[in-house]
């Protein structure tokens, strides 16, 4: 008559086995080596650092135009602000973009020195010593990083997708803002 139930005998054949076999849980039939991230996720990484890019170019225009005109400063705040999250979002996990705009030795009315030529919606280009001009020159550079994000949308994931596609209307939102009236004037 044998005995019945969890015994010492079955316990210790048990452990026995299991300890043999998880060294071989491990194996595949691969060569053991991590081969880092796939295609997929380098593409899209790409395409994130990109994006955010191309954000952030747009997020240094409000900081150069706020601080050539600080009179516009107050209304470029909110949507400084709105492309800081933006930048943020778009990229890779840990982008932080610039809290606050740089404080710049520029005085009022004075140009922002410039990194580069080119047009006046450039993110390197000179800000014009108009108010108008440099919103006018910011609201092209709100389209183009609308257009940008939106010519993406094709090589993103579905996700990453919709996020663009969110980023993309509200840059061209910012487009329309710049350019409308300010409250109290006539256009």
């Amino acid at each position: 008559m044998g005995r019945r139930g969890t015994t010492r005998r079955r316990v210790l054949i048990a452990a026995g086995a299991l300890g043999a076999a998880a060294p071989l849980a491990g194996c595949t039939a691969g060569s053991g080596e991590d081969t880092g991230p796939s295609a997929e996720e380098r593409a899209e990484d790409t395409l994130r650092r990109r994006s955010a890019a191309v954000s952030t170019a747009l997020l240094s225009r409000y900081d150069a135009v706020a601080a050539a005109h600080p009179g516009l400063a107050d209304r470029l705040a909110p949507l400084r602000a709105e492309a800081a999250a933006h930048t943020a979002a778009l990229g890779p996990e840990g982008t932080r973009p610039p809290a606050s705009p740089s404080p710049s030795p520029a005085v009022s009315g004075s140009r922002a020195p410039a990194t580069q030529a080119g047009p006046s919606g450039s993110p390197g280009a000179p800000v014009p010593a108009d108010p108008a001009a440099a919103l006018k020159g910011l609201a092209a550079l709100a389209t183009t990083t609308a257009d940008t994000h939106a010519r993406a949308l094709g090589a993103a994931a579905p996700e990453y997708a919709r996020l663009l596609a969110s980023v993309a209307a509200a840059s061209a939102a910012h487009a329309c803002l710049l350019t409308a009236a300010k409250p109290g004037t006539a256009s």
